[in-house]
């Protein structure tokens, strides 16, 4: 009686211990039907942890505006580079190269932070946060061909970035951009950094992904302000200076509304300056011939020709 009393205990002492160890499954033994993962031939939706799951099996949906961010604060296509590699298999040009990930699934959905790392590597490369299979939580992008070297981090909510992203130089592997969010929209302070000496060459406002209120340029050291600009509603909206990065001194005045630029831009006359601000006012006059001189003219019809001036193209 005691024997099997005995028996009986640890059969239950087992059947405990299995329980809160919770099942593992590969993804080589696992199907997927209407976005839940099941143990194979299983009815269930499968509750555990999954192993070398593929990237392009999961839903990565607010990852890709996360990229196109990083491209634009990089000026490299590193992340988005990275992302359609590990969706077709080719992680380092290297065909049947994937990237697989460990995460926790709880009623077939995934639910934890999937770690990510390519075929045979112990190294990680991802870590994307989960509810339910949703994006929620910070995701981690670590370079590829760096070891220990973080490039990217941002915080997501129900799949859209909320909270701080902060994004570092491929190259340098220095800070440079930081940037708060709310429901998916840049919202808050944003600070641009030199990728070589990590000093703060930006800063700026923006409200539900406009710009509002005052930017500032510095040059590579930090310490002289090159441009100072306004904006409302994401429109330029007042003052718009430039300043020479060699004397800090004011080179160009130019006052605009609601993107429009209202006046002729006021330069102090400059010797490394003169050319150019005369080349501009070329092609304002003879748009003003076209279009009359009442029409307002557009801030990047402006760029576009301070652009052809640095080229050497002038009004015929």
């Amino acid at each position: 009686m005691n024997k099997q009393f005995k028996c009986s205990c640890v059969l239950l002492s087992s059947a405990i211990l299995l329980a809160g160890c919770g099942k593992t499954l590969d993804y080589r033994n696992a199907e997927i039907s209407n976005g839940k993962i099941y143990s194979q031939g299983d009815n269930t939706p499968f509750n555990g942890k999954i192993t070398n799951l593929q990237y392009n099996k999961m839903p990565t949906q607010g990852l890709a505006q996360f990229a196109k961010v990083f491209s634009a604060a990089s000026q490299t296509n590193t992340l988005e580079s990275f992302l359609l590699k590990a969706s077709v298999g080719v992680l380092f040009d290297r065909g049947g190269n994937h990237l697989l990930c460990d995460v926790k699934i709880d009623q077939g959905l995934l639910d934890g932070d999937a770690i990510c790392k390519a075929t045979g590597s112990e190294k990680v490369l991802l870590i994307i946060p989960y509810k339910k299979n949703i994006i929620d939580g910070k995701f981690v992008f670590n370079s590829p061909d760096k070891e220990n070297s973080l490039l990217a981090e941002a915080n997501f909510k129900d799949g859209k970035l909320n909270g701080q992203s902060l994004i570092n130089s491929p190259e340098t592997g220095k800070t440079i951009n930081k940037a708060s969010w709310e429901d998916g929209l840049a919202n808050g302070l944003e600070e641009g950094f030199d990728k070589n000496t990590g000093n703060l060459i930006f800063s700026g406002h923006l409200v539900k992904g406009q710009y509002d209120g005052e930017l500032l340029s510095y040059t590579s050291n930090g310490k002289t302000l090159i441009q100072k600009t306004n904006y409302a509603n994401g429109k330029l909206h007042g003052a718009l200076e430039k300043y020479d990065p060699a004397t800090g001194k004011l080179i160009e005045k130019t006052i605009w509304k609601d993107g429009v630029v209202e006046a002729t831009p006021s330069r102090p006359a400059t010797a490394s300056s003169t050319a150019s601000n005369n080349c501009v006012d070329l092609w304002i006059a003879a748009h003003k011939k076209v279009v009359g001189e009442d029409t307002p003219i557009a801030s990047d019809q402006i760029s576009e020709w301070e652009l052809w001036c640095k080229e050497g193209k002038v009004p015929q």
